[in-house]
């Protein structure tokens, strides 16, 4: 598996390899050096939707059990550097975030019921998203013949979250560590209360309308930083455009990754995706990969930090159990 993710991770970046080098490469880094300092601007930019969402996460919890806003954040922000850089098919940032939580001391039932929930209305606002992105993209571009396509998919995966939702709420877990029970032999009859005890805690953040609705705005919000984003690079590489534009190519870009979540940090979907729907909407091709570029930026500047500080906080915290161990 580990070798499949390196094969696929050198495939994608060969094809933005050779999408670069077929619209001329010194035209393209010609463009993003026009950028400068502003590259690095774009990708702190990304702060203020780890900071929406953990805002959106916190609205979930009773107010006297709430965590600390900066711990949800660094939550987030380690799940979305390991699912972004890392060859781990979007599910290692949420084990990682687990991972935090249980070493904070917070109970096994309460973070993950937090975690699924969040995880959950995070897919269902990013579904809206893409939702708003499609709509706009059928009004800049009357003559694009997907759209039908695109309507359909979303059909389909809107059809998957309600599945999901109820799976849920059915009693996921009991459900599974059943199963787990059952092909180990019935020698783990603990798993099913412990599945069971879950599934209640799911269906408490579940049981409390306005503040699903509260983390769903919240949610909601934080995907148009993303398009901030990309508004904001657009000025500074010299080619300013609405901002419906910028929403469009976050929606797209979105909605791809999302589709090629196996490639890790979707080398080549992101640049292939920005030239395709770039161009529809009346960017030039540099332009269009100089902002693949600028986003890149952001693994650089913004993800891979929160992963090197996860990585020296989690080996800290592991060499002082050890020591504690020896003594």
């Amino acid at each position: 598996m580990k070798y499949l993710s390196l094969l696929i991770g050198l495939a994608g970046l060969g094809a933005a390899g050779f999408l670069i080098f077929r619209e001329g490469p010194a035209l393209i880094f010609q463009t993003f050096a026009v950028a400068g300092w502003g590259a690095v601007l774009v990708s702190l930019l990304h702060l203020p939707h780890v900071v929406l969402a953990g805002i959106g996460w916190q609205a979930l919890w009773p107010p006297r059990r709430r965590p600390p806003l900066i711990l949800l954040s660094w939550l987030l922000w380690v799940r979305e550097a390991v699912n972004a850089l890392l060859p781990v098919a979007k599910l290692g940032g949420e084990v990682a975030a687990l991972g935090i939580m249980r070493r904070r001391g917070m109970p096994l039932s309460a973070a993950v019921g937090s975690l699924v929930v969040e995880t959950t209305v995070s897919v269902l606002t990013s579904f809206a998203f893409v939702l708003l992105g499609v709509l706009l993209l059928a009004r800049a571009v009357p003559g694009y013949g997907a759209i039908m396509e695109w309507a359909a998919g979303l059909a389909v995966a809107l059809l998957v979250i309600a599945a999901l939702i109820g799976f849920q709420r059915l009693g996921a877990f009991r459900l599974a560590s059943r199963v787990i029970n059952f092909l180990g032999g019935g020698r783990r009859r603990h798993l099913v209360a412990g599945g069971v005890k879950l599934d209640r805690a799911v269906r408490a953040f579940y049981g409390r309308p306005a503040r699903l609705a509260a983390c769903a705005v919240w949610s909601y919000l934080a995907w148009f930083v993303g398009a901030l984003e990309i508004w904001v690079a657009l000025h500074f590489l010299n080619h300013p455009a609405p901002f419906a534009t910028a929403v469009i190519l976050e929606a797209m870009l979105h909605a791809t990754i999302s589709m090629a979540f196996f490639v890790p940090a979707a080398l080549g979907v992101q640049e292939a995706t920005l030239l395709f729907f770039g161009q529809m909407l009346g960017l030039p091709p540099n332009v269009c990969l100089a902002l693949a570029l600028v986003r890149r930026c952001r693994d650089v500047f913004f993800m891979a930090p929160g992963l090197l500080f996860w990585q020296i906080r989690e080996g800290g915290l592991a060499l002082k159990k050890i020591r504690k161990s020896a003594g």
